[in-house]
């Protein structure tokens, strides 16, 4: 389909002039994909070239959503901050493993937002005017999915050991959340590799493996954010007593961990549906 279009193209190359709106109508027509839009402008060897294909992407579908997504990350990695330091204030009673726990997750989020904001800055800045750039992934777009995995992972770990408090102290249950939890996190280990390796969105969404490995790591991620949640309130209801005070204690927590599991699955599911129905752009890396 795009080797005939791009025949239609030069088939009309002696029709159409590019200049001016006649050649910009002929490039909206004959070429919607992003990829056959700068073959036209490279086949058609017009001066200002890079210019055009600038303007020819779709900023909104692809970089319009890394913005806002970037900027969403970063309003919640304040929201982090400000736990840090209320935790920090109110908890430093707790068990130095507890606090490293946090610590870890803490600085892990900084460092994601770190990376993150190299990758707009790689993304949006860099490749402007240069059309071998424009489909290159930034070297920082790796580390900032592995870091996800890893909070992904700890944050995970550290449910499952509630949920193992919560049922006496039984592993049945908690050993298959954990090692999916572990699975997710090789599995965005092997991506971020590929990543680094190919270089290239286009490259990557063609190949069958990083494809895979991809889906499987975020299908893992909304997996087990839902078996914690529907475990976690499972356990919390079989604890109930008759006391009204518990009874209260036990539907706040069951209300907060059902808020809390639907907001990490939605995320993680919105972004595998985005990655299966449009590989193509960039949409799905807003939650990673």
């Amino acid at each position: 389909m795009r080797s005939s279009t791009l025949d239609q193209i030069r088939a009309c190359k002696a029709t159409f002039t590019f200049t001016g709106t006649l050649g910009w109508i002929a490039c909206e027509i004959l070429v919607t994909d992003l990829t056959q839009r700068i073959k036209f402008v490279m086949e058609l060897g017009y001066p200002t070239a890079p210019l055009v294909v600038f303007a020819m992407f779709e900023v909104a579908q692809d970089y319009g959503a890394i913005l806002l997504g970037g900027l969403l990350a970063f309003g919640l990695s304040g929201c982090v901050n400000m736990q840090f330091i209320v935790y920090w204030r109110v908890y430093s009673y707790e068990s130095w493993y507890a606090k490293s726990l946090v610590i870890a997750t803490w600085l892990l989020d900084l460092f994601h937002s770190a990376f993150v904001a190299i990758a707009l800055w790689d993304s949006i800045i860099v490749p402007y005017g240069d059309m071998d750039e424009f489909d290159k992934i930034p070297w920082s777009v790796g580390p900032a999915v592995e870091l996800t995995a890893m909070i992904t992972f700890l944050v995970q770990s550290f449910f499952a050991y509630r949920i193992y408090r919560l049922q006496n102290k039984r592993i049945a249950v908690v050993v298959p959340i954990v090692v999916l939890a572990f699975f997710r996190l090789v599995a965005a280990s092997v991506s971020m590799s590929e990543m680094i390796r190919l270089q290239s969105y286009s490259v990557f969404v063609q190949h069958p493996f990083p494809c895979w490995v991809f889906t499987v790591g975020l299908s893992l991620s909304a997996f087990v954010d839902i078996i914690i949640t529907a475990f976690m309130c499972y356990f919390l209801r079989k604890n109930r007593t008759m006391i009204t005070s518990t009874i209260r204690i036990i539907d706040t927590l069951t209300l907060w961990t059902i808020r809390n599991g639907s907001m990490t699955s939605a995320a993680a599911i919105a972004s595998l549906i985005c990655w299966l129905a449009m590989p193509d752009n960039r949409i799905f890396l807003d939650s990673i």
